[in-house]
């Protein structure tokens, strides 16, 4: 592990909705918790900081007692935009779901991304393409991460847009892992494994409607308490 992995840099609220998810799943914080020197009372705590590398042990931990080999698409699934704290503000108040891609990517070292997300406009349709950031590995697979990166953006882009049908195709840069079929019960779009890049692509209408929730005030207060946690 790098000394970057190892600071406690990167805001908790993510960890509230792992533990609603682990809830459901039928574990307590002790058991995902394990071996990140975290407690159950730091969850509850907005000053929280938590590190890649304790982010790293517990996905790890997850995937261990879940045993469920489509645990990171659920779990991606259940990770609404609240998880990136103020963040979330100034991506809900953005103009577009564009502006707000455009945000999230702006700020991705407070989401501690280890993808770049590269818009590639087309006539009718924007692909948002994902590539793995320079120097950064993933915790336990390629597809695990990919898994948790994709069903948690198309949950994020459903809540900004406020409609369920958001993505038009998703593509992999990578074979079918043993549990593909389970990709069938988290999206409604067409799928397709082995492609040369791995991306999202949205329809323009999509991407360039305006926000039910945009505010651009509330958005520019968000974007200035984020700044200095670049």
């Amino acid at each position: 592990m790098t000394a970057f992995e190892d600071q406690a840099i990167f805001p908790s609220a993510e960890l509230f909705l792992i533990k609603q998810f682990m809830k459901r799943e039928g574990f307590q914080p002790k058991h995902w918790l394990l071996g990140t020197g975290l407690k159950e009372e730091h969850i509850e705590n907005p000053e929280t900081l938590v590190s890649l590398r304790q982010f790293d042990i517990i996905y790890h931990n997850i995937f261990r007692i879940t045993k469920r080999p489509d645990v990171a698409l659920a779990l991606g699934s259940s990770l609404n935009l609240s998880r990136w704290g103020v963040l979330s503000v100034a991506m809900i108040c953005a103009k577009t779901l564009g502006s707000a891609l455009e945000i999230g990517n702006r700020f991705r070292s407070i989401v501690r991304s280890r993808f770049n997300l590269t818009p590639v406009f087309k006539k009718d349709f924007t692909e948002i393409v994902i590539s793995r950031e320079d120097g950064m590995s993933f915790p336990l697979s390629p597809s695990f991460s990919h898994e948790l990166l994709i069903t948690s953006m198309q949950t994020m882009i459903r809540s900004l847009v406020k409609s369920k049908d958001v993505v038009k195709e998703v593509h992999l840069a990578y074979a079918p892992p043993a549990h593909h079929e389970h990709y069938q019960n988290y999206f409604d779009c067409p799928y397709y494994f082995n492609r040369e890049k791995s991306m999202l692509v949205v329809s323009n209408d999509i991407m360039t409607k305006p926000l039910p929730t945009g505010n651009p005030i509330t958005g520019q207060q968000a974007i200035a308490t984020c700044e200095p946690l670049r």
